[in-house]
């Protein structure tokens, strides 16, 4: 049985990792300035320098926005306790020492911005908040790498694990409290810092793939280890979002973080569900507008109850979660030639289990040009489902294999899309060629998906 690697040896090994990563972090990351999203008009002095201090009836947003934003404050204002975890964790060598003091640099301003929005908008008590951040840093933090109580992480493997999930969760928690806020300028602002952080995840996600390669036994042990460890953050606001966040966040064996979406467009399947009593069925459709005139609505729905089926089985979407709330599917204005792919093991989202794929589908909107899914076996070869060279947004159906195809655990799945943003292939709009402009993922014509679907049941 092999040895397992000392930390030391894990920070030396995976270097060339980390450098090509933080490569990839500054050639993806997007500067943005605190100041740019704060609503300075808005402010006015306080009791101190001649003002009025705060009143309960000066606060705008909703009491769900205040709680999310102050919660997400003071995980930012633990930066000290977390720069000292990850350089005591990965060490101050470069390229380690870079990216610990890059990742501090760029969580400090989240937490500048936002203390910076609540004050100046008024939005909660300012001697408050002072109070609990003065308490919530005295207190500090650490997951347990100090050997403090029971919340111990016993190798560096145990501190990635940890930072990949919570800064998806952090993500997850500053997206909804933007939406929650009912505030352009706040929606922005935690639009931006949400992006940060799912570079960051990214980042620490990476480090996790490249683990399993280096070691496969140690790095499986610390995701598998279900460690007690200190969540900063909220992963959501309601119970609904929470179920859904929990449900939806997988590890796979390669490290892949991924996340199975809960709404399809455009598509239409017969496929078995059980539904419980009282359950709803709910439709959406998504249709193209950009036509000049209005169009007769064709839409057909078929829904057929059966008291019984031979077997249960449900169709996945599939993409690259980072696409979906980011602009890292980004399409530029002018290039008649973009493309961006994504694969995973899709076992794990079905226990680990090998399952049978009995349709596939592709959905790409108007700038499309092609689109494919393939399965990328563990043993090198490849099994293409479906091939469209020539895509057009009415193609957005699901086709049935001719036999089913079975993938297994260790098999990736794989969407590739490309498209097509110079001028010539621009929608006619009012009976004009619309200008290109960058387009990322979205739920608008205008937008773009690399969304993938397959109608399966596990083995």
């Amino acid at each position: 049985m092999p040895k397992d690697l000392t930390d030391l040896q894990l920070l030396t090994e995976l270097q060339p990792v980390v450098e090509e990563n933080i490569n990839r972090h500054m050639k993806m990351a997007r500067e943005w300035n605190p100041h740019d999203y704060i609503p300075w008009s808005d402010g006015k002095n306080y009791y101190a320098l001649g003002g009025q201090d705060w009143d309960p009836d000066q606060a705008k947003l909703s009491e769900v926005a205040r709680v999310a934003m102050v919660q997400n404050l003071l995980t930012e204002d633990n930066l000290p306790s977390y720069h000292r975890e990850i350089a005591m964790n990965f060490s101050m060598d470069d390229p380690w020492g870079f990216w610990v003091n890059r990742w501090t640099a760029e969580e400090n301003r989240h937490g500048i911005a936002l203390r910076d929005y609540l004050v100046v908008t008024r939005a909660v008590d300012p001697v408050e908040l002072e109070i609990t951040r003065m308490e919530q840093v005295t207190r500090g933090f650490s997951p347990g790498q100090n050997h403090q109580g029971d919340l111990f992480a016993e190798s560096l493997f145990d501190a990635v694990m940890y930072v990949s999930f919570q800064e998806l969760a952090t993500r997850v928690s500053h997206r909804n409290t933007g939406k929650a806020c009912n505030d352009p300028v706040a929606d922005a602002l935690l639009g931006k810092i949400s992006n940060d952080e799912n570079l960051h995840m990214i980042f620490y996600r990476n480090m996790t793939a490249s683990a399993v390669d280096l070691a496969p036994d140690q790095t499986l042990d610390a995701i598998a280890a279900g460690k007690h460890v200190y969540c900063e953050g909220p992963l959501a606001h309601t119970v609904e979002d929470a179920k859904a966040t929990l449900w939806g966040i997988r590890v796979s064996a390669v490290g892949q973080l991924t996340r199975a979406m809960v709404v399809v467009a455009g598509s239409c399947w017969m496929f078995s569900v059980r539904l419980s009593a009282g359950s709803k069925v709910i439709v959406q459709m998504h249709y193209n507008t950009l036509t000049a005139g209005p169009l007769p609505d064709r839409t057909e729905i078929d829904l057929k109850l059966d008291a019984a089926v031979e077997q249960e089985a449900t169709v996945q979407p599939f993409t690259n979660p980072t696409w979906v709330d980011t602009d890292l599917m980004m399409i530029p204005a002018m290039q008649e030639d973009v493309a961006h792919s994504f694969a995973a093991d899709p076992t794990q989202l079905f226990g680990g289990a090998a399952i049978e794929i009995h349709d596939v589908g592709m959905h790409l909107h108007t700038l499309g040009k092609s689109a494919r899914m393939s399965i990328e076996r563990a043993d090198g070869s490849e099994t293409c489902l479906l091939d469209i060279p020539r895509w057009d947004f009415h193609w957005q159906g699901n086709y049935r294999l001719a036999q089913p195809v079975t993938l297994s655990p260790g098999d990736r799945l794989k969407v590739e899309c490309r498209w097509d943003n110079s001028p010539p292939n621009q929608p006619i709009i009012d009976g004009k060629p619309k200008v290109p402009a960058d387009v990322t993922w979205g739920e608008g014509t205008n937008d773009e998906m690399c969304l993938g679907t397959f109608y399966t049941n596990p083995l």
